[in-house]
């Protein structure tokens, strides 16, 4: 896997040692920086690919507000077509309408591998620092489901 063409990131391929013979997994070992993962492919022979690359986004973007930390100029570039951040927006507030507890809930549409990836993101969440002046210039659609006045 190149991050860029100085450097070759390596990895063991361990499809033969998964649980489910229709993943193709890989154990990435050692790198100078974390992973940052752009999409996650499931291919199939019976049904057609299924991108998660809009999840991914939606919950690196997530990640940032938890964090208490603006956009980078990188992720800023990402979202230079407001319809792609407000689309993102829209999957997280999706998740957060899916999960929330009580009568409030509503069911998503989004498959269950998404759903079980944003529920593990935030069973593991160990810290959240909200940043409201940041949240409310560069997240707004999201303040809501965070804080209501």
């Amino acid at each position: 896997v190149k991050e860029h063409d100085c450097s070759i990131l390596r990895f063991f391929d361990v499809h033969w040692f998964s649980a489910y013979e229709e993943e193709d997994e890989r154990l990435f070992i050692w790198g100078n920086r974390p992973l940052k993962f752009q999409s996650i492919l499931k291919l199939s022979l019976t049904a057609p690919p299924q991108n998660y690359a809009s999840y991914i986004t939606a919950l690196t973007l997530f990640d940032y507000i938890l964090s208490g930390k603006p956009l980078p100029s990188k992720q800023q570039k990402r979202f230079k077509n407001e319809c792609r951040k407000i689309y993102a927006e829209k999957i997280v507030n999706g998740f957060l309408e899916h999960f929330q507890p009580g009568d409030a809930q509503k069911q998503n549409k989004f498959d269950d591998y998404a759903n079980l990836t944003f529920q593990t993101f935030a069973f593991h969440r160990k810290r959240i620092f909200l940043h409201f002046t940041t949240i409310k210039h560069d997240y707004p659609k999201i303040l809501n489901y965070i804080a209501s006045t």
